[in-house]
């Protein structure tokens, strides 16, 4: 099948691609755009003065691979919908099948380990999935949806094929990936700690719960 798109990389002294891959994945050196947005502009602005009641959660930056297509000589165009690299969170949306166990090590984010300077991160497609946002079917009946319908960043990478490219959840209703280059909204999350009571609210935009 043609295509106007074409990613490649040149090996050389012994070097596999599974070698390759691992040098470009394996790494928590060089922080994103976006995860410098999320912790120095909206954390610092507003959230340092909570941080005693938030956990230090585990965000998973989930690069695991299901599938290398044209990245792997042997298996190059095995599905004509997909021959590029394919993450796991694209496979997993496709299939229908969140999990919200971080298949790597190094994927997994924490204040403690180093992997983030502070309690907070996005969702990933597979927290999308579970509040019921999915791939093909409109949902204006979750959390996630905003009546201005903007589309906002997920953490989960999706596909590399010409362009790399992030999940996000597009017009607030459906879970799509889109180039990295893209401007679209940023959604920081965080996580209370457990022992956190909630003295009013029921949750909802007009009637948030109220800490105590």
């Amino acid at each position: 099948k043609a295509s106007l798109y074409y990613d490649y990389i040149t090996l050389s002294g012994g070097v596999k691609i599974e070698d390759a891959l691992a040098n470009m994945l394996d790494k928590n050196e060089t922080n994103s755009t976006i995860k410098d947005y999320v912790e120095n502009t909206w954390y610092k602005g507003h959230m340092t003065s909570y941080s005693d009641r938030l956990e230090d959660t585990e965000w998973c930056n989930d690069r695991s691979i299901y599938q290398k297509g044209g990245w792997d000589a042997q298996g190059q165009l095995d599905r004509l919908d997909s021959p590029g690299l394919v993450f796991g969170g694209e496979e997993r949306l496709r299939n229908g099948s969140p999990n919200l166990t971080c298949p790597r090590e190094t994927d997994k984010l924490t204040v403690a380990n180093g992997g983030v300077q502070y309690k907070t991160g996005l969702l990933t497609v597979d927290e999308a999935m579970l509040a019921g946002v999915s791939r093909d079917d409109d949902n204006e009946n979750t959390y996630l949806y905003f009546a201005s319908a903007f589309s906002i960043w997920l953490m989960s990478p999706g596909v590399v094929f010409g362009i790399a490219t992030e999940e996000d959840i597009w017009n607030s209703s459906t879970i799509d990936a889109d180039g990295v280059s893209n401007n679209l909204a940023v959604y920081p999350v965080v996580s209370l700690k457990s022992d956190t009571s909630i003295t009013g609210g029921n949750g909802t935009a007009g009637s948030p719960y109220i800490i105590d």
